[in-house]
């Protein structure tokens, strides 16, 4: 699994678990809050992945948008999933 794919996993988990909560229990406002957040957290994933894409075959290195990743993922570095070598130095 690629550190794209853990997150896209964990973003759609995150989303998952807001579609299961009883919305009379949560307030509107705090549901559209976190749609927001996970929405921009999956845009900031797929803006790394292209930034990424853009620098092979170059001998670039994608080091920013990867460091980013990263960061997204510290969150869920309890998951059975995370990779050490993903924590952010």
């Amino acid at each position: 699994m690629t550190l794209v794919e853990f997150l896209r996993a964990r973003l759609d988990e995150d989303d998952q678990r807001l579609d299961d909560i009883d919305h009379f229990q949560a307030p509107a406002g705090n549901m559209a809050k976190a749609r927001r957040e996970i929405d921009a957290k999956q845009r900031v994933v797929e803006r790394c992945e292209d930034e990424m894409r853009s620098y092979v075959g170059t001998g670039a290195q994608a080091a920013t948008p990867y460091l980013v990743l990263r960061m997204l993922a510290v969150p869920y570095a309890e998951h059975p999933d995370y990779r050490p070598e993903w924590r952010p130095a």
